[in-house]
């Protein structure tokens, strides 16, 4: 079986993510009624949101997500959870053709990231749709203690999370397996 991106060529996302946390929430949150900040809490909204996906390997704003796989593999886990559904599953041949597989057919679908195939695909498009229409509430604490720790300037590297929001994502850290 594969986890993760170990034969994974690419990831499109669909053009305009809506955030999920607000300016005005994070406003509330730093008690910050000098709106010259906006520009600069939009931007930590989007960061802490990009940190969050690439450190726990998560998905948080929904989204479409094209997954572009070259394998052998009969079994996969898709990366980049939580996926709310597998809409197409695609084979592309040599010369290019696309063959669309059908659930129960051609694959079988374990939870909602899990993959098991009644035939090896070499290159292969997976499109989900994934991530959050609304944030679990520890996620969204944790987003917003992050944007506060980066906002007061104790973030000194892109890819620092906090110690205290650490202990609250620790359990939606997914390491990838290869």
């Amino acid at each position: 079986m594969i986890r993760g991106d170990n034969n994974l060529l690419e990831i499109i996302d669909s053009v305009g993510i809506t955030e999920l946390i607000t300016r005005n929430q994070v406003r509330d949150w730093l008690d910050e009624p000098d709106t010259s900040h906006n520009s600069t809490l939009d931007s930590l909204v989007v960061a802490t949101r990009e940190l969050f996906e690439k450190r726990y390997n998560l998905t948080l704003a929904e989204r479409t997500r094209t997954f572009y796989y070259s394998t052998y593999a009969t079994e996969l886990e898709l990366p980049n959870k939580p996926h709310t559904s597998i809409d197409t599953i695609e084979e592309q041949d040599i010369e290019g053709d696309l063959t669309l597989w059908v659930l129960g057919e051609d694959y079988t679908l374990f939870g909602t990231s899990l993959l098991r195939f009644n035939d090896c695909g070499i290159n292969l498009i997976i499109t989900t749709t994934s991530g959050y229409t609304v944030l679990p509430k520890d996620i969204e604490r944790a987003s917003l203690m992050q944007i506060k720790f980066m906002f007061d300037g104790e973030w000194d590297n892109e890819e620092r999370v906090s110690p205290e929001v650490e202990k609250i994502m620790r359990r939606y850290d997914r390491e990838i397996l290869v």
